[in-house]
């Protein structure tokens, strides 16, 4: 089972010169010409969601890649949006250049055909649903989607999660995509 957000994500490093994003998950603070460019990326993705009709959008995880750059192999996390739409669930991420402007659409899954959305250790254990939000730190987990193709052939994605209470929200935001009535049949 090939991850379909690959083959994206790799053309948007290669197309920015395999540029890592400026902004890692280790940044915290922003100065006042980031915040400005975290508004513009921000309208951009509100008028994304608006043209798109999006019904509802959560964060689907992270995609972690280690990639070589002018200066060497960088490990690279690229943050996954999910967006509701009325026929499909769309996967957004931000330009990797950290540029304003539209964000990229990186894979969509017809509503119809995801036939399962689960939660694994990394060592492929499941995961048990947390009975409330933990305060200690978690190990990282994977949510992975199991969708048929237009050929029948079962197909999944990946997506990593620092919590497992995080992604039990998102499993559950997938599966009301899967069985909400405006679902396209």
């Amino acid at each position: 089972m090939d991850d379909f957000l690959w083959p994206a994500l790799d053309a948007l490093f290669e197309y920015f010169e395999r540029t890592p994003p400026p902004v890692t998950s280790s940044d915290r603070l922003l100065d006042a010409e980031r915040w400005a460019q975290a508004a513009e990326v921000g309208a951009a993705r509100t008028r994304w969601l608006d043209e798109h009709h999006a019904e509802r959008t959560f964060s689907c995880g992270v995609v972690r890649r280690e990639t070589s750059t002018d200066v060497g192999a960088v490990v690279v996390e690229v943050f996954v949006t999910a967006v509701v739409t009325d026929t499909s669930v769309v996967f957004l991420v931000d330009r990797p250049d950290g540029n304003g402007g539209v964000p990229v659409e990186v894979g969509s899954i017809d509503r119809a055909a995801i036939a399962d959305v689960e939660v694994f250790y990394l060592d492929g254990r499941a995961v048990p649903r947390p009975p409330a939000e933990p305060l200690d730190p978690e190990p990282e987990v994977v949510l992975v989607i199991s969708w048929r193709d237009a050929a029948g052939a079962l197909a999944a994605q990946r997506l990593l999660f620092g919590s497992a209470w995080e992604a039990w929200r998102a499993v559950d935001r997938l599966r009301a995509a899967m069985s909400s009535p405006d679902r396209s049949t």
